[in-house]
C-alpha cells in the first residue's frame, strides 16, 4: 500500500492498487491514473486547495462559530486527496463523495478519516440533476470554462447553488489555452471583452453574483492549466493566488519514493 504525504502535513493511504491504465481511452482513465502520471499537477492542487479553503473558513467564520459542523457533498471525489483537506480544515457533519470510477471509490475503503465518508459510484452529470442541500459542494471538473457550466453543463451547476448552500468550489481549466482562442466567446458570456486570464477571473466573480447572488472569495491557481473557484453567499473580495509547478513539490508525494 503506498501513502502519500499531502500539503507536507498528512498522510493520505492509497488502499487501490495504483496500475498504469494507458491501455484505455484517455476519458476512460480513473483519478489514480492521473496521480500516478502527473505527480507534479497533484501537488500543485494540493498546496491551490489548501490555499482556497484556508481562505474562504476566513470568510465563513465571520459569519459563522469557529467550530460549526458543514454537511459535504463531493461530486467527483477522485482518489480522496480533496477530501482530505476538506475534514483538516473544517468540522464535518455528513460528508458523501462520489466518482464515475470504481476503482477511485474503493479507495476510499480502509482510509481512517477524521469523519465517516459515504462513498458512491455514481456520474456527477447524473447526480446534479437530484436535489442536494449540503452546505458545502465540490464539483472538480477535469475540463470546464464558462461555456461548460451555460451549456452542457447548465442544470447541474444551476443546480449547486439552488439550495442555498455556504459554500461551492469547482475548477475551471480555460486557461489551458491562451484567452485569443475562445475569449470572444467568453466576452460574448460575460459581457464585456477580456484581454487577459485575470479579466476571466474578474467577469466571472461578476457572472456568479449576477446569475446567483454569490461571491467568489478566491481563486487558486495551478499552473498554467486550472482555476479552483470558491464561492460563498457573502460580499467578498476576490483573492488569487497562484502555485507554480516548479515550486510546488511539496504538496504531493509517496513517502519513500524519489519525487
Amino acid at each position: 500500500m503506498k501513502i502519500a504525504k499531502v500539503c507536507n502535513k498528512w498522510d493520505l493511504p492509497f488502499t487501490a492498487e495504483i496500475k498504469d491504465e494507458g491501455n484505455k481511452n484517455v476519458h476512460q482513465r480513473s483519478y489514480l491514473h492521473y496521480v500516478k502520471e502527473h505527480i507534479p499537477f497533484v501537488a500543485a492542487k494540493c498546496l491551490a486547495t489548501e490555499w482556497l479553503l484556508g481562505t474562504a473558513k476566513r470568510f465563513l467564520e465571520e459569519f459563522y462559530s469557529k467550530d460549526r459542523p458543514y454537511s459535504v457533498r463531493e461530486y467527483m471525489a477522485g482518489a480522496g486527496i480533496q477530501t482530505l483537506i476538506i475534514q483538516k480544515t473544517f468540522t464535518v457533519s455528513r460528508h458523501v463523495v462520489a466518482d464515475i470510477s470504481e476503482e477511485c471509490v474503493a479507495n476510499f475503503e480502509g482510509v481512517e478519516w477524521d469523519y465517516p465518508v459515504l462513498a458512491r459510484i455514481q456520474d456527477a452529470r447524473k447526480a446534479l440533476l437530484n436535489i442536494n442541500t449540503s452546505d458545502m459542494k465540490f464539483l472538480d471538473f477535469p475540463n470546464s470554462s464558462i461555456l461548460t457550466v451555460t451549456k452542457k453543463w447548465k442544470t447541474g451547476f444551476d443546480g449547486l447553488f439552488n439550495t442555498f448552500p455556504r459554500l461551492v468550489v469547482w475548477t475551471d481549466t480555460s486557461i489551458s489555452y491562451p484567452i485569443t482562442i475562445h475569449g470572444e466567446k467568453y466576452s460574448d458570456i460575460f459581457g464585456k471583452k477580456l484581454s487577459s486570464q485575470e479579466d476571466y477571473m474578474r467577469a466571472y466573480k461578476e457572472w456568479i453574483y449576477s446569475e446567483y447572488g454569490y461571491h467568489i472569495c478566491a481563486a487558486a491557481v495551478r499552473g498554467k492549466n486550472a482555476v479552483y473557484f470558491c464561492a460563498i453567499p457573502f460580499i467578498s473580495d476576490m483573492e488569487i493566488k497562484r502555485f507554480p509547478l516548479e515550486t510546488s513539490s511539496e504538496g504531493f508525494y509517496f513517502i519513500g519514493e524519489d519525487s
